[in-house]
């Protein structure tokens, strides 16, 4: 069994649009019906205000410019799976507070900024977090009581006039129980939590990878970043 989920296709080379595949899970697919009368159920997983920790690690002395598009700060996932129940998934406002938490801790200092292509002359480097693809299974699906989420996030790294220097996948995963721990906001409360867990394992993500990186490493290192070397990426 695959994971669904909504993905966003990049604009630019083939090798942009080049869908990488989600986690795969195998599992023994359970059919349940809705008990509701002409339509299946319908579930709205609202705008949960995750207070996501600050990382404890020394930040790179580094400036970045910081972009969030509209489909960043504004996603909402709609579904309806298999078992005929509707999900709306709405993690618009959680995206720009995990990465403004994220990119705080990491940078020495981090702007938001309005345009890539003509960044402010006080920063190094430009930094767009794309959520290319959310996916969730539910515990009908799984054939557990668990309920799953995968989140793949890419990083891209512009120089302050818009030219693409690297971009970085990171995949995240996170899972939560239902039942009688959670029954005290039915089951919206264990696929928040299952997303919750998910975007911070993307942050661990980011932070284990992101200070490696040989763009990463040029920019504390005050080197220049030829674009056409990370062609191959």
């Amino acid at each position: 069994m695959t994971w669904r989920g909504k993905s966003r296709a990049r604009q630019g080379d083939a090798k942009n649009r080049h869908n990488y595949p989600m986690i795969r899970i195998l599992a023994v697919k359970l059919v349940a019906f809705c008990a509701v009368v002409s339509s299946g159920c319908g579930t709205t997983v609202p705008a949960m205000n995750m207070e996501f920790p600050t990382p404890l690690i020394e930040n790179l002395p580094i400036s970045i410019g910081v972009y969030y598009d509209d489909d960043l700060r504004n996603f909402t996932y709609n579904e309806t799976v298999s078992d005929g129940s509707s999900w709306t998934i709405e993690l618009g406002q959680n995206n720009t507070r995990l990465f403004d938490r994220l990119f705080g801790a990491m940078f020495s200092r981090t702007t938001r900024v309005d345009d890539i292509e003509n960044g402010p002359d006080d920063i190094q480097a430009i930094i767009q977090p794309i959520l290319e693809e959310y996916a969730f299974l539910t515990p009908n699906e799984l054939g557990s009581r668990f309920y799953a989420v995968s989140i793949r996030y890419r990083l891209i790294l512009y120089d302050t006039a818009g030219t693409e220097l690297a971009d970085w996948p990171i995949n995240a995963y996170g899972q939560s129980r239902s039942g009688i721990f959670n029954a005290g906001r039915g089951k919206t409360g264990p696929l928040q939590n299952a997303t919750d867990l998910a975007m911070r394992d993307a942050a661990a993500g980011a932070i284990v990878s992101l200070p490696t990186q040989p763009e990463i490493l040029a920019l504390i290192n005050g080197e220049q970043i030829n674009a056409e070397s990370n062609d191959n990426q």
